[in-house]
């Protein structure tokens, strides 16, 4: 490879280091288990950012980097010659060494993450839409009456202030949950809240313009919750 491609390669993966960051923060987001350890398809599941789409060589080359910084384990798949893929990295699972990584993604995405953003909620004929910016894009989120887009209005009320697991999940409570009897049980019943929090997050993500863009952030054992915001 050239010096001019190699130059290329650098900055297109520096731009999409962010995006790999994000989806494994997702993963922590997403477990409860003391073990970190996660199958390269539950990685693959999270869709990366809509505007840095990464290529699989691309991709691969930034989670081997991260090996060498000492914040995932990798571990790779025997592989043969015949074999589907071969000839190029065949990832089988990994594992995050969560407190290295922490400390490495708050240094890396300081830079990025906007501290400015005020996001902007409308209602159009029930519909609920998002801007991040005044002038930016307008982005659907779903009826008003959706777990995810009180799930959103509720945590940009303000943006990054944690807000308690029983208050958040009282602001996208169905009529239905009151029937749930593990949302009425003293032992389950916030450990429950919790999983309905983090699945109306993950379709909350899914919407066009908001993966990759948007993370929970769990405090004080689970106990509160904030929503940030990467740009």
């Amino acid at each position: 490879m050239t010096r001019k491609g190699e130059s290329e390669l650098d900055s297109k993966i520096e731009k999409d280091t962010l995006t790999v960051l994000s989806k494994i923060k997702n993963l922590l987001a997403y477990t409860d288990t003391k073990e970190k350890i996660f199958s390269y398809n539950d990685y693959t599941d999270l869709v990366p950012l809509e505007y840095s789409i990464i290529s699989e060589k691309t991709e691969q080359i930034i989670l081997e980097r991260l090996e060498k910084i000492g914040i995932i384990k990798i571990k790779i798949r025997p592989m043969f010659i015949n074999s589907p893929g071969y000839g190029s990295l065949a990832i089988e699972s990994i594992e995050i060494i969560e407190k290295e990584f922490e400390k490495f993604y708050n240094k890396y995405t300081g830079k990025h993450v906007e501290k400015v953003i005020k996001p902007d909620l409308k209602i159009e004929k029930n519909i609920g839409y998002l801007k991040f910016y005044k002038e930016g894009p307008k982005i659907k989120i779903g009826n008003i009456k959706s777990r995810h887009y009180r799930l959103l209005q509720f945590l940009t009320d303000p943006l990054g202030t944690a807000k308690t697991i029983d208050s958040v999940f009282e602001s996208i409570a169905l009529p239905k949950d009151k029937k749930d009897q593990y949302l009425n049980d003293d032992y389950l019943d916030k450990q429950n809240k919790i999983k309905i929090i983090k699945f109306t997050m993950k379709e909350l993500q899914k919407k066009k313009g908001l993966t990759g863009k948007i993370i929970l952030e769990f405090y004080e054992k689970k106990s509160s919750v904030a929503l940030k915001l990467i740009t």
